[in-house]
Formats: C-alpha cells, sequence, structure tokens
C-alpha cells in the first residue's frame, strides 16, 4: 500500500478528488487522488484519463515576482505573486529581494516574515550598507 503525505493546496470546485496519471517515486500510474486538507488516500485506477498528470508540487527557490506582483512591493504584491506561483505549480517559493537601500530591503523581509506559513525562508540580493 502506498502512502503519501502532504496538504492539498487545491480549490474546493475539485471537490476532494483528481484522477489521471499520478507520478509518484516508482513510475506513472493511472489512478485517483482523494483529498481534503491533506492527502486521504491514492487508489489505482484502470479508466483514469490519460491526459491528465498528477505530481507533487514544485519548489521554488528563487522568486522575485509574478503575475504583476514582487517581492519587494509590500504585502499585497507579495500575496500577488505567490497566488500567480500557486496556480502554476509552486507549493513552496523563496521571495527573493532585489538589490535596493537597505531600508526597503529590511521592510520586504519583514512582509515576508510576517506572511509566513511554513518552514521555507528567503533569499536577498542585498548587500548592508555600512
Amino acid at each position: 500500500m502506498l502512502q503519501l503525505r502532504g496538504r492539498a493546496l487545491l480549490d474546493s470546485w475539485l471537490m476532494g478528488r483528481l484522477r489521471g496519471q499520478l507520478i509518484l517515486p516508482g513510475g506513472v500510474t493511472s489512478g485517483e487522488l482523494r483529498f481534503g486538507r491533506y492527502i486521504e488516500a491514492v487508489t489505482p485506477l484502470e479508466n483514469a484519463p490519460q491526459g491528465r498528470f498528477i505530481l507533487p508540487g514544485f519548489i521554488d527557490t528563487h522568486v522575485h515576482g509574478g503575475g504583476g506582483g514582487d517581492a519587494m512591493d509590500g504585502p499585497e504584491g507579495l500575496v500577488t505573486l505567490a497566488r500567480f506561483h500557486a496556480r502554476h505549480g509552486s507549493t513552496t517559493l523563496l521571495p527573493t529581494t532585489v538589490t535596493a537601500p537597505w531600508e526597503e530591503v529590511l521592510a520586504a523581509l519583514r512582509v515576508v516574515c510576517s506572511l509566513k506559513t511554513g518552514r521555507s525562508g528567503l533569499e536577498t540580493q542585498a548587500r548592508p550598507q555600512p
């Protein structure tokens, strides 16, 4: 029996199940993934859709922006970029600052820390001024 752990980061309209080709550590298999807030079951299915692939979420370790939002743009910018990346398969990301005056970088880092929901971190490309 295959056991998976993880959170389902999907919209409620999917009604708790996905059918398709499951990309698993042992290879690709047709099946159904059932979930609530977390993954509940993975079941093999012979008649699962062939053109739909279900795989783990991506981790993006260098994100300046996306969807019009930027890591330096305050809470609204950060939420915008996070939603954009989530729609395209990222389940974890590391917001990345740009080289800017240190006060701006610190402000961006404070926003990231205030919105952070997991164990991931952030990346800065700033150099502190003496």
